[in-house]
């Protein structure tokens, strides 16, 4: 009788046990399903590095394609515009930490002392200019800029200076953008700092507190060593729109002097037609980037 209660048992815990397989492999079956789309992306995005690698070794244009090796490479380092264009990209780099990564930070900790009631409404106001199209806060910035009727120029006139012709100058075109770029993205960072900064464990802060620590030293000694990979996430961000901005320099139409990577490369491909040395400055520009990316991990290794 034992026998066959155990066997009775074993009967009915097989099905149980099956049933409990089959729903995890259909679990699995749906959550590859889910991966598949991302894995399309990726798929799509190799394909393009390599169609880009291939065509940066070819003398191409709208309508004849000739294989030249590494000559397209081998130009841009004869080309004294492309070393001002990287130069300009750096110039635009060095101008954009401070308004991307670190003025952002500053107003990420403000935010920490607003009152609760107040935390939501003056996060949303801080990143209410992210929810404008580039195109929109580039035709603005163009008035403030403007040589004559300008609002920048209106201002050093009250000083009795002025006018200055901002984008007729690399020196005053390269500032003037960055400080756009900065304005116009500085509340999404700051939006960034907050959430990072309010993530910061409250027993921690009470601590500190009990120990008689201040408002700045809780700031500087708890907080920000906290959020240090988010400083790092933001600088690297700010790098990286450096060589990649392309919409406000095309808007803004400053002189040739103060163009990027970016836009240098849109030059070649598309205005003057030569696909395969455009394609050369892409391959430069993403490994720029790759190694920007790869120093980053290598810091918070």
């Amino acid at each position: 009788m034992a026998g066959m209660a155990g066997m009775a048992g074993m009967a009915w815990y097989g099905p149980v046990r099956s049933g409990k397989v089959w729903r995890g492999m259909a679990g699995m079956k749906a959550n590859r399903l889910l991966l598949l789309p991302s894995v399309l992306l990726f798929a799509l995005t190799l394909w393009a590095v390599v169609a880009v690698l291939r065509l940066s070794l070819y003398d191409s244009n709208v309508v004849s394609e000739r294989f030249v090796g590494l000559a397209n490479y081998g130009e841009l380092v004869r080309d004294p515009a492309f070393a001002q264009n990287l130069g300009n990209s750096l110039a635009y780099a060095l101008l954009l930490i401070p308004g991307q990564a670190l003025a952002p930070l500053a107003l990420g900790l403000l935010i920490y002392d607003v009152p609760r009631s107040l935390r939501n409404l003056t996060v949303f106001g801080l990143y209410l200019p992210s929810f404008t199209a580039g195109i929109v806060i580039s035709t603005v910035w163009r008035w403030i800029w403007h040589p004559t009727g300008g609002l920048a120029n209106w201002l050093l006139g009250l000083v009795g200076l002025g006018p200055v012709m901002w984008m007729a100058y690399r020196v005053t075109a390269i500032p003037a953008i960055s400080m756009m770029i900065s304005a116009s993205t500085m509340g999404f960072c700051a939006l960034i700092y907050a959430a990072a900064i309010l993530a910061v464990g409250q027993d921690v802060i009470d601590a500190a507190r009990i120990d008689g620590a201040g408002g700045w030293r809780i700031r500087v000694g708890i907080i920000l060593p906290m959020i240090s990979s988010t400083v790092r996430l933001l600088t690297l961000l700010a790098l990286v729109a450096a060589f990649q901005m392309w919409e406000s320099i095309y808007m803004m139409a400053p002189v040739t002097g103060a163009y990027n990577l970016m836009y240098d490369m849109f030059q070649t491909a598309f205005r003057f037609s030569r696909h395969g040395l455009g394609a050369a400055k892409a391959v430069v520009l993403m490994a720029i980037c790759a190694v920007l990316a790869a120093g980053k991990r290598r810091l918070e290794r």
